[in-house]
């Protein structure tokens, strides 16, 4: 059971060992949103998961995952700019894929940006390459799991619609937001059809999924892995931070599945 305390609670895991590396109330008067930032930081420097528990958090009633990083083991557009257009579009994809990881202060900017550059791209071919990405591990697992307890799923995402539809559908996740890409004949137009989901605009479509359900945010729980996740995570209940890649295959989902079903002791 983890300690009762009237400040936020920090674990540092270790999916190796399997283990809680480090547990410690913070006292600091460092603001929530700050605080989530470092510990982005941190995840994105070693291989740890972290886990950021508010004191009026109990259980999860609602679990809600970003994708790129956190689900899939790979960035979708970053892979795109790798094997699915020019060397010289995909040095800007990258460029600016990189600047939207590292937090870009006009996120929704830069990510038109990125679909414009896509303009012309087959359908299919950005199909076959959502469909090669690596799940993380255990995640189609850790979904069941939820399920079987009576925990609501969903996607949040940035991330083009019909990508993330994809990976709710093979994990079996309940809801899926996304942003939906013009689409002309087969191939993306390079425009934006309907609201991006910006980091604003995902923390608004996360509060209005608990809200129909009658769930308060105490009882959510964002698994993330980006900056752009930062508003989500400074209003619900707990959230568990990671950054799941292809070059270091981490048990991650298992690692979140045994916080969740209480089985890591102190």
């Amino acid at each position: 059971m983890r300690p009762i305390s009237t400040n936020p609670l920090v674990r540092i895991i270790s999916p190796d060992d399997e283990r809680y590396q480090e547990i410690k109330n913070v006292h600091d008067p460092i603001s929530r949103k700050q605080l989530l930032k470092e510990l982005i930081d941190r995840v994105r420097r070693e291989e740890v998961l972290i886990q950021y528990i508010n004191p009026s958090f109990t259980q999860p009633k609602l679990v809600a995952f970003d994708l790129d990083g956190t689900l899939v083991a790979s960035e979708f557009i970053h892979t795109i700019a790798t094997q699915g257009v020019t060397p010289e579009v995909g040095k800007e994809l990258r460029r600016l894929t990189e600047e939207a990881l590292n937090g870009a202060k006009d996120w929704s900017h830069n990510y038109e940006k990125r679909v414009a550059l896509l303009q012309g791209t087959s359908v299919k071919r950005l199909e076959n390459i959502y469909q090669l990405l690596p799940l993380a591990e255990g995640a189609k697992e850790l979904i069941a799991s939820l399920k079987n307890q009576g925990i609501k799923t969903a996607i949040i995402s940035g991330a083009w619609s019909e990508y993330a539809e994809y990976i709710a559908r093979i994990t079996g996740i309940e809801h899926c937001f996304a942003t939906r890409w013009e689409l002309d004949n087969g191939q993306v137009t390079g425009r934006i059809s309907g609201p991006i989901l910006s980091p604003e605009a995902k923390w608004e479509v996360l509060r209005q999924l608990a809200e129909e359900h009658q769930i308060l945010p105490e009882n959510i729980l964002v698994v993330a892995d980006g900056y752009n996740d930062l508003e989500m995570m400074t209003h619900v209940g707990s959230c568990i931070l990671l950054h799941a890649t292809p070059h270091h295959p981490l048990p991650l989902m298992k690692c979140v599945q045994q916080i969740l079903c209480k089985e890591f002791t102190n």
